[in-house]
């Protein structure tokens, strides 16, 4: 991994001559050192009456014989910059010597193609994470772009002065107007030999509308799925935690459904001798928040399962003083993103990401629950009815008796309500957390949702008293995230509302929608927040090989709309965590980060006075001028 950064300073024969150290004034290239902690190196180069400045901080994870310094250049004077990981490519790529750099064959990969439609083409055959900056010194052009999932940061701002592209923004920057991500839709590029650089063009990425199958006859049952993800999933996990030179791994783990099944699969293929850091962030001042409960729970799941791994814990607890000491410095990582929500979800993300914290030693008494043999059975469909119309319908869904809201229930739902559901399952519904008011069954006043993160595991329980050790500083330089599990596999509040709304087409476009934008809801601030700390996020969940086959399952495999929260959503992970022998783990519900830490609580009651009065949209206000933060 690494941070990148490239300065076009335009017209800088008529500028001062110390133009050269731009970018340091600009504080880009300083920002991107906490990116690559093993190597930095700066290039400037004259291009007619333009300056272009280029530099890369480098975190040396899958080479062999130490870190290759960027910017590369090859025998024409082509220059990359190159942040990501290719796990798969074209069949010349896959030729490469095993410990090879990437960047040094992506480089000469690119040396072959002249024009930006053939650059466009060679790059859509690479598959896993990237941002890149390419220069093509014989044609003046100068290319830059993200693979199509946007995986990796890459934001640009161009003013009539000069054209910067960066992996973050600079370090206290909180200029909301100037930065913007670069949008994943292709590949970009403008002429510096032309008179207004400021001109950019895109190529779009070949023609790919990919659609779910509509028929697959190797896929008949629940079962049959659930294996397969499973496959390629544990494939997507040993890539990712085999290719890294040695380095420690760690998993971004709340004890949710997503990440204890990527620790499973990580146990598979790391070597037994080595310990798995479990990185968990706290900011409730008890150090009881729903995540920190999840988190025990599946700890002592997993240690039971798989007792011959060595599972640190690692316990981040963080206050109030810690955001507003470190505020300014998040606020430039999130940033072009300045809302308040995203401002919550990066601070946990960043927060988590530092690996400091305390080891948790043990439980007063671990919980031992046996498995429910009736959780699986009803993962599997097992005597279920069917009540829905099947995947394909363009209707809304319907019942053949009974309102279904509530697993077993059978009285008749409202023809009216919103819900879709009877009297009494519709007010159920709408106290939980992403429940839908409903004018026909209206509840009585004073009547208050459910706070928006209920603990799964109860506070007074055994499991949440616990004995902390020693300070400790996770070495892990991988950290594996679950991003892209929800987004797939049904797993938020809203696909189960779409498919009450509008069936399974519904569900269908809410996926895909989900999907598209993942890039601009999630992948940018994320990465830019977790890799801050000179760690790598690895997104297994988002491998091109996992969401080919999510593609291929039938819609009613991944949500069934017949079985309850915490059972019908992401129903295939639950069976596959189920049968890694975690079967507590596999009844967790879906948790919100901001939530699930208490950090939104926490900076809800600091910024708008309550809890309740929140929203999430409003830009975030410092609290703090602090330059340097303390993570």
């Amino acid at each position: 991994m690494c941070g990148i950064c490239m300065v076009v300073v335009h017209d800088a024969l008529d500028k001062e001559d110390a133009v050269c150290n731009l970018s340091h004034v600009l504080g880009a290239s300083k920002s991107i050192e906490n990116r690559g902690p093993d190597s930095f190196r700066e290039k400037c180069v004259p291009v007619g009456r333009n300056r272009v400045i280029a530099s890369c901080a480098v975190l040396d994870l899958r080479g062999q014989g130490g870190p290759v310094e960027q910017p590369v250049e090859d025998s024409d004077k082509n220059m990359l910059l190159f942040n990501g990981e290719i796990y798969r490519g074209p069949e010349w790529f896959a030729d490469r010597a095993e410990g090879a750099s990437d960047t040094m064959y992506l480089l000469e990969y690119l040396h072959k193609y002249k024009t930006a439609d053939e650059i466009v083409n060679a790059l859509s055959l690479l598959q896993g994470p990237w941002s890149l900056i390419y220069w093509q010194q014989s044609t003046g052009k100068l290319y830059f772009g993200r693979d199509p999932l946007g995986r990796r940061s890459l934001l640009i701002k161009n003013t009539k002065e000069m054209l910067v592209l960066a992996s973050v923004a600079p370090h206290g920057e909180t200029g909301i107007d100037q930065w913007s991500e670069v949008v994943p839709s292709g590949i970009y590029y403008t002429d510096i030999n032309e008179v207004d650089v400021n001109v950019i063009k895109l190529v779009d990425w070949p023609v790919s509308n990919p659609v779910r199958a509509v028929d697959n006859d190797t896929l008949k049952t629940v079962e049959d799925s659930a294996e397969k993800l499973l496959q390629v999933l544990d494939e997507a996990v040993r890539i990712r935690v085999q290719c890294n030179n040695g380095s420690a791994v760690g998993i971004l783990f709340s004890g949710g459904l997503d990440c204890t099944v990527l620790a499973a699969l990580a146990h598979r293929h790391v070597p037994s001798s080595d310990p798995i850091d479990l990185l968990n962030v706290c900011f409730k001042r008890d150090h009881s928040s729903p995540d920190r409960q999840t988190a025990i729970a599946s700890w002592n799941e997993l240690r039971k399962s798989y007792p011959e791994r060595k599972w640190n814990l690692v316990c981040i607890n963080r206050s109030g003083d810690h955001v507003d000491d470190s505020d300014k410095h998040i606020f430039s990582l999130i940033l072009p993103k300045v809302t308040h929500m995203d401002f919550n979800i990066g601070a946990a993300l960043w927060f988590a990401a530092s690996g400091r914290g305390n080891l948790l030693i043990s439980t007063e008494a671990d919980d031992d629950q046996e498995k429910d043999e009736t959780f699986l059975s009803m993962l599997l469909g097992h005597g279920a009815e069917t009540v829905v119309d099947q995947p394909g319908s363009t209707k809304p869904a319907q019942t053949t008796m009974g309102c279904h809201l509530t697993q077993g229930c059978k009285r008749v739902p409202k023809a009216k309500c919103r819900n879709k559901a009877c009297a009494v399952c519709c007010k159920k519904q709408q106290l939980e957390p992403d429940g839908i008011p409903c004018n026909t069954h209206k509840l009585k006043r004073g009547k208050k949702r459910k706070p928006e993160c209920d603990p799964v595991v109860d506070p007074q329980q055994p499991s949440s008293k616990v004995i902390y050790g020693e300070e400790y500083c996770s070495p892990a330089r991988i950290l594996l995230s679950g991003i892209g599990a929800d987004e797939q596999l049904a797993g938020y509040g809203r696909h189960r509302v779409s498919f009450k709304k509008g069936g399974w087409e519904a569900l269908e476009q809410e996926l895909k929608l989900d999907m598209g934008r993942i890039w601009e809801r999630n992948m940018g601030r994320d990465d830019r927040c977790i890799c801050d700390h000179g760690r790598e996020v690895r997104q297994p969940y988002l491998d091109e090989h996992v969401t080919a086959m999510l593609l291929r399952i039938p819609l009613a495999h991944i949500f069934s709309p017949n079985l309850p929260r915490g059972a019908g959503d992401k129903r295939l992970l639950r069976l596959i965590c189920y049968k890694l022998n975690l079967p507590r783990t596999s009844g967790f519900e879906k948790r919100a980060i901001q939530f699930g830490t208490r950090i939104a609580q926490m900076s809800n009651v600091k910024s708008f006075g309550s809890n309740s009065a929140f929203r999430g949209d409003t830009v975030y206000q410092l609290h703090s001028n602090r330059e340097n933060p303390s993570s």
